[in-house]
């Protein structure tokens, strides 16, 4: 059976390649920073505007895959293991919020795999409600059992994330430290199908600068 309380001396966000190489989360992180750095600078956008844009993607880069590190996630990159059964991405936006991020950049990490709660309509590909760290969801057991995962690993993630806030030079994430915190009555807004907003005026970006 596999141990998935096991902490790591690293954390890895995928599973071994066929040459046996496990890519870990930093340099998977550094990586799509990179590709997403690309992609802005071919934006038809003038430089301010392309600025802009790309300090918000190298935050929602950065963050993305921080909850790969509850051992749970872990233990499913092994080969012939179970799957883990939790979205890693709920986990990484509770992460974000810690830090202070704004709603803009904590819903582009959370919705980066899936999409909004089911409403019984739309079923396939949402997000699963019981395990979104809404305040008075938080004594949950799914949301207790991934949030434990995850500190269980918070010593390797700090390696981790360090590298990543280097690269980015964003030395200020680092010193705030890793935690998880419950979603704002903002961003549980944003996740009810029924009140969503149906457009956002580019300068409205301005109100939620990090």
């Amino acid at each position: 059976m596999v141990n998935v309380q096991r902490a790591q001396t690293r954390v890895y966000a995928k599973s071994a390649d066929e040459s046996g190489y496990r890519e870990p989360l930093a340099e998977h992180t550094i990586n799509d920073i990179k590709a997403g750095r690309q992609l802005v600078a071919n934006l038809p956008f003038g430089q301010a505007r392309k600025r802009q844009i790309g300090r918000d993607l190298d935050l929602c880069l950065a963050f993305h895959d921080l909850g790969k590190a509850a051992t749970g996630f872990q233990a499913s990159l092994e080969k012939d293991a179970p799957y883990w059964g939790h979205r890693h991405e709920i986990l990484s936006a509770a992460a974000a919020a810690f830090t202070g991020a704004n709603d803009s950049i904590v819903f582009a990490v959370l919705t980066h795999h899936k999409t909004l709660p089911s409403d019984g309509v739309t079923i396939h590909g949402c997000l699963p409600f019981a395990e979104l760290p809404y305040g008075d969801h938080i004594a949950y057991q799914g949301w207790q059992d991934m949030s434990k995962q995850w500190y269980d690993n918070n010593g390797a993630l700090i390696g981790e994330w360090q590298k990543i806030c280097e690269y980015i030079g964003r030395l200020d994430l680092l010193a705030r430290g890793l935690g998880l915190t419950p979603l704002s009555e903002n961003m549980t807004r944003w996740l009810e199908r029924n009140s969503q907003t149906k457009d956002f005026p580019f300068n409205r970006g301005n109100m939620y600068r990090y």
